[in-house]
């Protein structure tokens, strides 16, 4: 049966969501996300890094921590938005003000190559294309990726004006380290590794207009984040 239609998907498909907190530890509340979202019938794949940015769309409240998370499961797209929303109830999220402050938030962004428009959900994502906060860590966890639109990730990136505000974000400790490590010249982007040891980075040119994707062959799986962490 069609997984449109709500009911179990019939094999496992990948999806990707977009989680964001602006309250409290908000790393920690991007963590207890992923915990309480895992279960037999959704599986974490890989986290992105964890990225800050300004609010969107209300300015004056806190700055944001926002990941992409690629997950397995066998939910059907309106069963994994309920369990979204479950977890967001678990953690304290209000309702309260549309785009406002919030302790957790926990979006549907990608399911498969699903195009759905409904009252209830959208499909991709209807926001997708104009957050830099989303797409910085998605085009991080898939490099290559079209929308089931046909559209490049990376080619919505290079058109918004805000995707310079999207930085990696460190923890003092991590920080202290990648100090401590830095030998050469800063790079504007952010690498991760694939299981065959080679490494994607995703960077930006000097005019930052143009995404470029810059792949260079490595040893180990190490993910290795580059030394600057101003995205642009």
């Amino acid at each position: 049966m069609s997984p449109e239609l709500g009911q179990g998907a019939p094999r496992p498909v990948v999806a990707f969501l977009g989680l964001g907190s602006n309250q409290g530890d908000r790393a920690g509340m991007l963590a207890q996300a992923q915990t309480l979202l895992a279960g037999a019938d959704l599986v974490p794949l890989r986290a992105s890094h964890l990225y800050e940015s300004a609010p969107w769309g209300v300015p004056d409240q806190p700055w944001f921590l926002n990941q992409v998370l690629e997950v397995r499961t066998i939910l059907s797209p309106r069963a994994l938005l309920e369990r979204c929303h479950a977890v967001e109830a678990r953690l304290g999220r209000m309702r309260t003000r549309r785009w406002g402050p919030r302790t957790i938030d926990v979006d549907l962004l990608l399911y498969a190559d699903l195009i759905i428009s409904a009252a209830s959900l959208t499909l991709p994502h209807p926001h997708l294309r104009e957050r830099a906060f989303v797409l910085v860590p998605l085009l991080e966890l898939a490099p290559n990726l079209r929308l089931p639109t046909g559209e490049r990730a990376a080619d919505l990136l290079a058109t918004l004006p805000d995707r310079g505000g999207v930085r990696e974000f460190l923890t003092p400790s991590q920080e202290d380290t990648d100090a401590t490590a830095e030998t050469g010249p800063s790079v504007r982007g952010v690498a991760t590794s694939t299981p065959c040891g080679t490494t994607t980075l995703v960077s930006w040119g000097a005019d930052s207009q143009n995404v470029t994707l810059v792949v260079a062959a490595v040893g180990g799986n190490s993910r290795t984040p580059m030394s600057s962490r101003n995205l642009m």
